[in-house]
């Protein structure tokens, strides 16, 4: 399944598959320091339904079409995923935001988005889990589903999957747990600033691997 950065003229069909029901794929990667990286692919079929993507209403989709209301999807789509831990919602780490990308899937061309949340972790506690609540098109559509891959990661290993699961607007919720990913946080002192430069210093590392496997990920095709 390949990932296409958006350079060139696109002409997406709009009606072509509309028989099929209504899908987004998520891949959901727990990573040490309480973060969650999400790759999230969306059918542009479903975000036009929603923002009118089309503008000169020809039944297909151009890049400048999809370029310019690039910003709208995603804080569309951004609140329809929620993440949170003890109560407490996750934040968006402050990033810049990845470029515009589409993947073909079998039924047509989905927009992709990708970011990261980081959760809150108090000194001594292990990362070992976090709720989720979905709500995309549940208002729209109620027979749309979302269809999640959760994987973890450590520092320095390939990830592992955790499974599937399907929320929808019947089943929103999912409390996903694994085992923990690295040591309690420890408490503040001395040697917390010795390992927090650690942790940077990895981070750093491993940023240009991380970004290069969320992206491979989009190109497995998904089977359910």
């Amino acid at each position: 399944m390949a990932l296409l950065c958006l350079v060139g003229p696109l002409m997406a069909p709009l009606s072509a598959h509309a028989h099929k029901p209504s899908d987004s794929y998520l891949t959901l990667t727990a990573r040490p320091g309480a973060q969650v990286d999400v790759v999230w692919h969306v059918a542009l079929r479903d975000l036009d339904g929603e923002l009118s993507l089309d503008a000169n209403d020809d039944g297909r989709l151009t890049w400048g079409e999809v370029r310019s209301r690039w910003a709208d999807m995603l804080r569309f789509v951004r609140p329809h995923l929620r993440l949170s831990r003890g109560g407490v919602a996750c934040a968006w780490v402050d990033a810049p935001d990845a470029p515009p990308a589409l993947i073909a899937h079998t039924d047509g061309q989905y927009a992709v988005f990708a970011w990261s949340q980081r959760c809150e972790q108090r000194p001594g506690q292990a990362w070992q889990g976090v709720d989720m609540d979905y709500s995309l098109f549940a208002l729209s559509d109620p027979t749309h589903r979302g269809i999640v891959r959760w994987r973890r990661q450590a520092d320095g290993a390939t990830a592992s999957e955790l499974g599937v699961v399907v929320l929808g607007a019947g089943h929103p919720a999912h409390a996903q747990t694994w085992d923990d990913l690295a040591e309690a946080v420890p408490a503040a002192g001395p040697s917390t600033r010795r390992w927090r430069a650690q942790s940077v210093h990895r981070a750093r590392w491993h940023l240009r691997p991380l970004r290069q496997s969320q992206w491979m990920a989009g190109r497995r095709r998904w089977r359910r």
